[in-house]
């Protein structure tokens, strides 16, 4: 049986791959390199949404509405220095004091976050009591419990976030992105 192998011919190049150029199967690498990134990209990431933060909403500046606290974007004039965030304020050390016990809140309390810090982080509540976190800084924060709890998904700046304490007990929570921010709910009957 005889074999029957091509010899280049003279004057025309032998190409692998098919008789194709090499460049030519560069640039097909890079396409299909290209569509499978995106199917990876499309369904691990595009179709679960991704990270889900929304873009501050810029006010404009009218002689009417400039405000004499604002910089050029509306925004007070403490947070307008974005890449030199402030520093949280650390946490005072417990003291035995004699000072008298947080008031007890009745059917709702109202948390607010501002300055990396919760501006009531100790605070004492009946069972029962719906307790309402605000978000007031330009960045998201969560409010994780230590053990049990609240527990919020990511909240973005203006969002809040309700829990409802049933069992009576002393309750420690976080932000789980800026861990040092921490508070204190003490539920009683």
């Amino acid at each position: 049986m005889e074999e029957n192998y091509q010899t280049p011919q003279e004057g025309k190049p032998s190409y692998g791959y098919g008789k194709r150029p090499w460049w030519q199967w560069v640039l097909l690498y890079i396409v299909v390199g290209g569509i499978v990134y995106g199917a990876v990209y499309y369904i691990f990431f595009a179709k679960s949404g991704g990270y889900n933060y929304q873009a501050p909403q810029y006010q404009e500046n009218s002689p009417s509405s400039t405000n004499q606290n604002s910089n050029s974007n509306g925004y007070p004039q403490e947070n307008s220095n974005v890449n030199n965030p402030p520093m949280p304020t650390p946490l005072p050390s417990p003291t035995t004091s004699n000072s008298p016990p947080p008031a007890v809140s009745q059917q709702a309390a109202a948390i607010q976050i501002k300055g990396f810090t919760f501006n009531s982080n100790n605070i004492t509540v009946r069972k029962g009591t719906k307790v309402t976190w605000t978000n007031n800084d330009a960045v998201p924060h969560t409010v994780t419990g230590d053990n049990g709890g609240p527990s919020s998904p990511y909240i973005n700046p203006g969002g809040s976030y309700s829990y409802v304490f049933t069992t009576t007990g002393t309750f420690t929570y976080y932000c789980s992105i800026h861990t040092n921010m921490r508070g204190t709910v003490q539920v009683i009957n």
